[in-house]
């Protein structure tokens, strides 16, 4: 089996998180782009960073489905089409690279992994913190012990990665 790697692609963060065949974390990264205005150079500079990390082809990429659980009046016009752009060119250059993209709805993930929606909590960032801070503390813990400020990127890239590897070792 191939590692996994899971990817929160957004026009100005992105979270990673690879697993391997065995479903336990190897890299935990976070990548910002707010310096980036051209939406061409953020993908490539995605690409170069995936690299960098020595990710191998043979290594399944999870994404998040652009938009599949929009919500009216959350985002303007330009952000979403901003979205659907870095999204598709994103997937594009990591196929030419040779890479097997799959393209998941985080939602679908979340729930893979059990995550119901707390009616307590009414923020999902905060309680899918509380989720994975209870279901999967030993690696909450690890992410969380990391320097990175946008930790839910890089919750639902883990989200994404570990659905995948549940759902193809047929564990759900």
């Amino acid at each position: 089996m191939s590692n996994i790697l899971g990817l929160d692609v957004s026009t100005v963060n992105v979270g990673l998180c690879q697993l391997n065949s065995n479903g336990n974390i190897l890299l935990i990264e976070h990548l910002k782009l707010n310096n980036v205005v051209d939406l061409f150079q953020k993908s490539e500079l995605i690409i170069d960073f995936i690299k960098s990390k020595n990710i191998d082809t043979n290594c399944d990429i999870v994404m998040e489905s652009c938009l599949l659980n929009y919500r009216f009046g959350f985002s303007n016009t330009k952000t979403i089409m901003s979205l659907v752009k870095i999204n598709t060119l994103v997937n594009y250059l990591l196929y030419k690279e040779g890479y097997n993209v799959i393209n998941m709805n985080v939602n679908h993930a979340r729930k893979v992994l059990g995550f119901k929606k707390n009616t307590d909590i009414k923020d999902t960032k905060k309680a899918i913190d509380v989720f994975l801070k209870t279901m999967y503390y030993d690696e909450y813990r690890f992410i969380t012990s990391l320097e990175f400020k946008k930790k839910d990127d890089i919750f639902d890239a883990f989200i994404l990665a570990k659905a995948f590897f549940l759902e193809r070792n047929q564990c759900v």
